[in-house]
């Protein structure tokens, strides 16, 4: 399950209780720290910092694998 916040998509990581905590669609490939938590009808912003540029379309077959041998080279 997936939310779009600011552009952003956060996929849905844990449950407790009646919270939901959200964390970025791009937490593995940028490791990326922005998270959202909500309780079932109220966002709340945990951590709304992102290291990265809004990704407005699912990536091509293969381009992940360039892009993360591009980061670390650049590292």
């Amino acid at each position: 399950m997936q939310v779009r916040h600011g552009g952003h998509l956060f996929n849905k990581h844990v449950v407790r209780g009646t919270m939901v905590y959200w964390r970025c669609s791009q937490h593995q490939v940028f490791k990326c720290k922005a998270r959202l938590k909500s309780d079932g009808s109220d966002f709340f912003i945990f951590n709304d910092t992102h290291c990265h540029e809004v990704v407005p379309a699912p990536r091509s077959y293969g381009s992940l694998k360039r892009l993360k041998q591009k980061l670390a080279q650049s590292v």
